[in-house]
Formats: C-alpha cells, structure tokens, sequence
C-alpha cells in the first residue's frame, strides 16, 4: 500500500510541477 502512495503521490507532483513551470512560462514571456 506505501509504495502505491508513493507512486500516486509522484503523479500529483509531476502534474504540480507542470502547473508551476506553464505558470513560469506564462508570466517569462510577459516580461519579455
């Protein structure tokens, strides 16, 4: 069962870090 959270929990961070880096982008090219 942990290991099965883990993997999940992988998951919903990679999904957070896509938000993040669209996020960063969104506003790089704003700037630029």
């Amino acid at each position: 069962i942990g290991r099965l959270q883990s993997i999940v929990d992988h998951e919903r961070f990679k999904e957070q870090e896509k938000k993040i880096v669209k996020e960063y982008e969104k506003r790089y090219t704003e700037i630029e």
